[in-house]
């Protein structure tokens, strides 16, 4: 969607942080017999300085195939961790709830369907910002 928006995509640090935490410190409640605090503040660290080649390198032996997978295949959002713009927004939860809440929820409609349905709702916010504005 950050493509096709022309948008950079930054990769949500809540959902990278909790994969660190769970690789390297454990799940609340569940017993895990060593917690490495060090490889994780090792790892978000890295992680927020935006260099991606040695966040792969340091998670390649450390974590298991799924954790290392989810980081590189969203290598191009790691790169804009440390960028000057960026604030750290939401954008992730903010689109999920303004699709639901445009779909009712359905996940049934093609691509089609739904750009249709994303024109239309910005066309009516545009026309109240415009009937607002005057």
């Amino acid at each position: 969607m950050a493509t096709w928006l022309g948008c950079y995509y930054i990769l949500d640090k809540y959902h990278a942080y909790s994969y660190l935490w769970k690789s390297f410190v454990g799940v609340k409640g569940k017993k895990k017999e060593s917690h490495d605090w060090t490889k994780y503040i090792d790892g978000t660290t890295t992680f927020a300085s935006g260099d991606c080649n040695q966040l792969l390198s340091f998670l390649k032996p450390n974590v298991n195939e799924k954790v290392y997978n989810y980081f590189k295949n969203n290598a191009h959002g790691i790169v804009n961790q440390n960028a000057s713009w960026n604030i750290g927004c939401s954008a992730e939860s903010d689109v999920y709830h303004f699709l639901k809440s445009l779909t009712n929820g359905a996940k049934i409609y093609n691509y089609q369907t739904l750009n249709n349905l994303l024109i239309a709702k910005a066309n009516y916010l545009n026309s109240r910002n415009y009937l607002n504005s005057g």
